[in-house]
């Protein structure tokens, strides 16, 4: 079976953000990573290492400090908004937010908020098109053309990342940033959602990067996850791979760290949680960011950052001392 296309190429990203007197944040700090056309890769962490970072630089919310981003071979990051435009690619990038109600505009009606996009970019020859295209993007995500006149406070938080998702698909995108798309609602709902992601993605031959802290969201949608730990990728490769045989001691942390549901089994067992000193994000000294957590870091560990090594038809892991 042949390859798929390789749609994203992310090459050394970086993202600082200066906090005066001379000293940054580096939230995302040299990585590397692809991204096949029609797969979904999920980036999971813990809160502050950066992952939704990486989404917003690679939509250009975030205008990143280096490094490139190829999308079917060219660099988005190095264009301005009018080569983006012109190379149709400002709509074939989108992103689902996390919190639907403030990605929301209050003062627009759902269907003047799908519509904005169509407008901006001269699709749809006349207002009836365009209305026809919105009432079209609502019945795909499992809401009703009466939806379109009301405004986002009349929704639920489901609905509303619902009319969300039906904005990011208004201009026929490629590729879809999913930032914690499900994180702020009810677990039923979050099911439904899931599932109508997945949906899309096939009937529409959509790419995905997820970005997520729900390990079991993550198994569940992704072809492939990577795992960031302040600013950096420490493994990567198949999902079902880096699930069922994590090599960095920071991915055997997280998955320990995932509760199951069986209240005997949780009862008897034993979470080896992380300890240790938390490695400061600003200014960063080379070497492992895990180092001050890590049970088997040793001095070699701390002299220089390390790279990102094959160890598997589809997996790879930044560490000298790889679980077993």
């Amino acid at each position: 079976m042949a390859e798929k296309e390789i749609l994203l190429d992310v090459q050394h990203l970086k993202k600082y953000f200066p906090l005066g007197h001379g000293h940054k944040l580096h939230a995302v700090d040299d990585i590397s990573f692809q991204i096949r056309k029609g797969e979904t890769l999920g980036l999971v962490g813990e809160s502050g290492c950066g992952k939704t970072t990486v989404g917003r630089t690679l939509i250009r919310l975030y205008e990143a400090d280096g490094g490139k981003a190829l999308f079917h071979g060219k660099d988005v990051l190095s264009m301005n908004q009018r080569q983006a435009r012109a190379a149709d690619l400002t709509s074939k990038m989108q992103m689902i937010f996390q919190d639907p109600y403030a990605s929301l505009n209050p003062f627009m009606t759902v269907g003047e908020i799908i519509a904005e996009g169509l407008e901006i970019h001269h699709i749809g020859q006349t207002r009836a098109e365009r209305e026809a295209r919105v009432i079209e993007l609502l019945e795909m995500v499992g809401l009703h053309r009466d939806h379109a006149n009301r405004f986002p406070h009349e929704f639920s938080g489901g609905q509303r990342q619902r009319v969300g998702i039906a904005r990011s698909l208004a201009l026929d995108p490629e590729f879809i940033v999913c930032d914690e798309a499900t994180s702020a609602l009810d677990v039923s709902v979050q099911a439904q959602v899931i599932n109508m992601l997945i949906d899309l993605r096939d009937n529409m031959g959509l790419t995905y990067l997820v970005v997520a802290h729900d390990l079991s969201v993550v198994r569940y949608i992704s072809d492939r996850v990577a795992v960031m730990y302040l600013g950096k990728i420490v493994e990567i490769g198949d999902v079902d791979e880096v699930y069922d045989h994590p090599l960095h001691p920071y991915t055997v942390g997280l998955l320990d760290a995932v509760p199951v549901a069986d209240p005997a089994y949780e009862k008897g067992r034993i979470v080896t949680s992380m300890q240790g000193e938390l490695t400061s994000p600003i200014d960063p000294k080379p070497g492992c960011r895990f180092a001050g957590r890590c049970p088997y870091a040793t001095e070699e560990c701390r002299k220089a950052d390390i790279p990102l090594v094959k160890v598997g038809p589809d997996h790879e892991v930044a560490c000298l001392h790889p679980m077993e």
